[in-house]
């Protein structure tokens, strides 16, 4: 889904809990790896794995 869709409501959730914070801060540092990785090789990595490689992860 896209996070600008309109038929979507705004929320958030906090917590303190710390294997949700470690899986968050995980996921962020995973996507900008993969953004570097795609700016810098993204080319190459489409030539040999296709071009929905990026969109599968």
């Amino acid at each position: 889904m896209d996070s600008l869709d309109k038929n979507l409501v705004p929320s958030a959730v906090e917590t303190k809990h710390p294997a949700l914070i470690h899986e968050v801060k995980s996921a962020i540092r995973h996507d900008m790896v993969m953004e570097k990785l795609k700016a810098d090789f993204g080319d190459e990595i489409e030539a040999k794995y296709g071009k929905d490689f990026f969109t599968l992860l």
